[in-house]
């Protein structure tokens, strides 16, 4: 994926009660609500623009009063756009 696209991680829960879905990124809780990143309706994390900080391992996480359940690692891999520089002298 490159610098400044969208990406879209999917994750689906169910139970009663329904359960809260969370994202983590390299073991650390995702921090959403910034407009860049945010968890959708049905749980997929949405994130626009691209950087290659947001590189790496992602998580889902679902809760509710009766336990707790989490997804496999998925792997984000974000790469830089090359740009040439030229000195004119």
């Amino acid at each position: 994926m490159l610098n400044n696209s969208v990406a879209l991680l999917n994750c689906s829960a169910r139970g009663d009660p329904t359960p809260s879905i969370s994202w983590w990124h390299n073991d650390e809780p995702l921090e959403t609500g910034d407009g860049r990143v945010e968890v959708l309706s049905n749980g997929s994390l949405l994130i626009f623009m691209t950087m290659l900080s947001d590189t790496g391992d992602y998580q889902c996480l679902a809760n509710n009063s009766l336990g707790m359940d989490q997804s496999d690692e998925a792997l984000l891999m974000v790469n830089g756009q090359l740009s040439t520089v030229w000195n004119v002298i």
